[in-house]
C-alpha cells in the first residue's frame, strides 16, 4: 500500500497518484471523492476526473474503484464519501485498528490517528488545528478490500487470490 499525502494542486495530486500507480505494478486505487459540496473547492472531484484521464492513456484498466462498479455501466469513479458512507466506513475500521488487523506504518498517519476524535455531536473528525485526511484514506482503503477483483501474478503464470 502507498500513502501520497499533501496539499498539492489537483492537476500535481492526479499525476503523483499514477507514477505511484506505475510504481507499484499498476495498483488497484481507492480515491475518495467527497460528496455533493463536502469537497474542498473541488479538489477531491477533480483528482478523481484527472487520474480517470490519465489512466485512458494506460493499459491497466479495471484498477480504479467507482462507487456504482456494481452496476453494468459504471461511471462515477472513486469512492463517495458522504453522510450515509462516512460513518459506516469509519466504524468498520474502527474495528479494525481495535481487533489489529491493520498496521499503521506512518509515523504522520498514527499522529493524526491520536487526533482524530468524537465532537460534541458525535461525529468523528480531526481535533482543532489537526488532520483527517490519513484516517480517512486508511478508513476508505479498508473498504477497497472488499471491492478489488484481481489476482495478482505469482510469476509462474499462476495466479494468486488477493489475501485480506
Amino acid at each position: 500500500m502507498a500513502e501520497l499525502h499533501g496539499r498539492l494542486h489537483p492537476n500535481d495530486m492526479a499525476f503523483e497518484t499514477m507514477e505511484l500507480h506505475k510504481k507499484y505494478n499498476h495498483a488497484y486505487m481507492g480515491l475518495e471523492r467527497a460528496g455533493e459540496g463536502q469537497e474542498r473547492d473541488g479538489d477531491s472531484v477533480v483528482v478523481v476526473d484527472k487520474v480517470v484521464e490519465l489512466l485512458k492513456g494506460c493499459s491497466c484498466s479495471g484498477r480504479l474503484f467507482y462507487a456504482d462498479q456494481d452496476k453494468p455501466d459504471p461511471h462515477i469513479p472513486g469512492w463517495q464519501t458522504d453522510g450515509k458512507s462516512r460513518p459506516f466506513m469509519l466504524g468498520e475500521y474502527r474495528e479494525a485498528v481495535r481487533n489489529k488487523q491493520v498496521t499503521i506504518r506512518s509515523k504522520g498517519g498514527l499522529q493524526e490517528m491520536m487526533s482524530f476524535i468524537r465532537n460534541e455531536q458525535g461525529r468523528a473528525e480531526a481535533s482543532k488545528g489537526a488532520y483527517d485526511d490519513r484516517p480517512i484514506c486508511y478508513a476508505i482503503a479498508w473498504q477497497m478490500r472488499k471491492y478489488a477483483r484481481f489476482s495478482a501474478s505469482s510469476g509462474t503464470g499462476a495466479t494468486i487470490p488477493p489475501r485480506w
